[in-house]
């Protein structure tokens, strides 16, 4: 006889045995049309449907079972069979939320004929096993099949009883938003972990469910609509489900090489091949086969992981006052000139193939100029790229990001405009009308808080990550000596944008000397000659960086010619005018968090890192390289 036990204390004793009485009727009237399965041992309605599952499960000592719970939709109910003394007992667990939203009766036939819907499948289906990593497409697909085909018989016998009483969302919309989050999500799995048979498995079972929820949508609303680019494909899929339900014939075999196709061209629009194929009944590999961080790009609702610069402009009040007050001032121009000059010369080094850098390490350094995002507001640059949870991903993209900003400090500077800011990373958003991101909370904090002087400092986080790198990759990305400290006044990193010449030089010194073990360590299957004979090149050119230069590469393509001297002299008449003040009064940028540096400070300050930055061999006492390495 089927138990029906109340496993909650939000319902009196009245209550709760109006609603045993409620599923007892039920139960009789299903059976009357022969909807029951006497493997049903119990009916347990609750108030965490979870916790009650866990229970059953840790007392007959099964297995977790997967218990969906999303941003748009969550289960409500389960039935699990459990092995008894040799004999199969059936349990459904029914939420109290089913009795809240007026739906107990239809999700109770719904669970109650989905436990033995089996019986009335064909026998193609029938003895269907699961799939498992070393599974070939056709018997993913025919399983997958079996289980969309079950859906539809469960919601025809839902249908013919009148019991479709669950509110329908007007679109599927929802079902795109959850699946291009999930499949997102399959990626950075993948590039955090490196683990194919997961990357495969995630994979195939995030699409199953989407297509699953879009069916189920399609059989309540009667069509699907608002999936984007998916449209087509989940239409044609639901198509071939429907006409092998619509089939009459218990077949043996059916052709389920279009739902294949289909299954596949979905996920090749996510960047994802799935090999293999039903006539070959090969193992379904499956590789990635565009750069992930472009995956739904301007059409996806969620953050991402990306590096944060918040750069503050010193001095902006004085700047907007003399553009208003001056109708020849070219400070916008040179703001804006500076930033977009920035990011293309960096796109001139990390995107070029065959330039020194990160090519060979990132196969897709080709896509920076699309994936960096910046814009500008009152005093304030934000400046982002995305990354993948990885250590070498991680390291590629702060190589990146900094390079510009290290640029874009330069040609500022060089025009006598300050900048202090912090770079950060962690989740971001943004779109035309909206910028939502924990990561530029961090870099912005940093700057007020922390930044103080005319520099760029770094997340402690991210200077721990880059320590564990292997040090002759931090020169391959052209990081070593780009990091500073100042031990005389704190423990953060900053960047150093006054030796993107002499830097680079010495980065590929090293980079030369060690490539070959590199390559292998970093497990890149590619012909590093070429990149070590324009490295050797490159290696060799005079710090003079003359202007006939000829290597492959040229240093001047990069960035201008650092103008030391003039900086220096800009810095010295600052100063010098600054020192004749009767007093040195605290700028603007500097009043948002009650800091005591003054302009004349901020100056004198970077005046003393230039001339360190000159300095040979550097004064350690001031100013001193961070050490990514075990010693430097």
């Amino acid at each position: 006889m089927t138990q029906i036990l109340i496993k909650t204390d939000k319902l009196d004793d009245d209550t709760s045995l109006q609603l045993k009485e409620l599923i007892s009727e039920s139960i009789e009237f299903y059976k009357t049309y022969d909807i029951w399965n006497e493997e049903i041992s119990e009916i347990i309605m609750t108030d965490n449907l979870a916790e009650a599952i866990n229970v059953e499960l840790k007392k007959y000592n099964k297995s977790d079972v997967p218990i969906t719970k999303e941003k748009e939709t969550f289960a409500v109910a389960k039935n699990i069979d459990f092995e008894v003394n040799g004999n199969t007992e059936t349990k459904i667990f029914i939420s109290l939320v089913a009795l809240l939203a007026g739906s107990l009766q239809e999700i109770l036939l719904h669970q109650i004929y989905s436990s033995y819907s089996d019986d009335y499948i064909p026998d193609f289906f029938y003895n269907t096993p699961i799939y498992y990593s070393s599974s070939g497409v056709d018997e993913i697909i025919q399983y997958l099949t079996k289980i969309w085909y079950k859906v539809v018989l469960e919601f025809q016998v839902l249908k013919d009883f009148n019991k479709l009483t669950l509110d329908t969302p007007e679109n599927a919309e929802q079902y795109l938003e959850a699946f291009k989050r999930k499949i997102k999500g399959v990626h950075n799995n993948y590039q955090a972990t490196g683990n194919v048979d997961k990357l495969r498995i995630e994979a195939i079972e995030v699409t199953h469910i989407f297509i699953l929820r879009c069916l189920e949508h399609y059989l309540k609303a009667g069509d699907v609509s608002h999936l984007g680019e998916f449209n087509e494909p989940i239409k044609a899929i639901i198509h071939q489900i429907l006409e092998i339900v619509d089939d009459d014939v218990n077949r043996v075999e059916y052709d389920l090489k279009e739902i294949e196709l289909i299954f596949k061209k979905i996920l090749s629009m996510c960047y994802l091949d799935l090999s293999g194929s039903l006539k070959e009944n090969e193992q379904a590999g499956i590789i990635v086969t565009e750069d992930p961080h472009l995956l739904f790009k301007g059409s996806y609702l969620e953050t991402e992981l990306r590096f944060v610069a918040f750069i503050d402009i010193l001095g902006f009040k004085k700047i907007i006052s003399d553009y208003d007050q001056n109708e020849y001032s070219t400070a916008l121009k040179i703001l804006k000139k500076a930033l977009e000059e920035a990011i293309s010369k960096s796109v001139q080094r990390i995107e070029e193939p065959n330039t020194p850098g990160i090519w060979g390490v990132n196969p897709y350094y080709k896509n920076f100029k699309a994936l960096i995002e910046y814009r500008m507001f009152s005093d304030c640059f934000c400046i982002s790229l995305p990354y993948f949870n990885n250590p070498k991903d991680f390291a590629v993209q702060f190589g990146s990001l900094s390079l510009t900003i290290r640029i874009f400090q330069l040609l500022l500077l060089q025009k006598g405009i300050l900048v202090r800011g912090g770079i950060s990373f962690g989740s971001y958003y943004s779109d035309e009308n909206m910028l939502f991101s924990g990561a530029l909370v961090k870099a912005y904090n940093l700057e007020s808080k922390h930044a103080n002087f005319p520099r760029i400092i770094i997340d402690e986080e991210i200077t721990d990550k880059l320590l564990k790198q292997n040090p002759v990759f931090i020169s391959l990305l052209g990081l070593k000596n780009a990091l500073v400290k100042d031990t005389n006044y704190d423990d953060y990193a900053f960047l150093n944008s006054l030796n993107l010449d002499e830097g680079i030089k010495l980065n590929l010194k090293e980079v030369t000397d060690n490539i070959e073990d590199l390559y292998k360590e970093l497990n890149v299957e590619h012909d590093y000659s070429s990149l070590l004979s324009v490295l050797k090149n490159f290696s060799q050119i005079t710090p003079e960086f003359s202007a006939d230069l000829s290597t492959p590469f040229e240093v001047k393509k990069m960035v201008e010619h650092i103008d030391k001297q003039t900086i220096r002299e800009y810095l010295e008449s600052e100063i010098s005018y600054l020192e004749h003040q009767e007093e040195s009064k605290i700028d603007d940028s500097s009043q948002k968090d009650n800091r005591k540096t003054t302009p004349k400070e901020k100056n004198d300050w970077l005046l003393q890192f230039l001339n360190w930055t000159d300095a040979k061999p550097y004064n350690k006492e001031r100013h001193t390289f961070i050490n990514l390495w075990n010693k430097y």
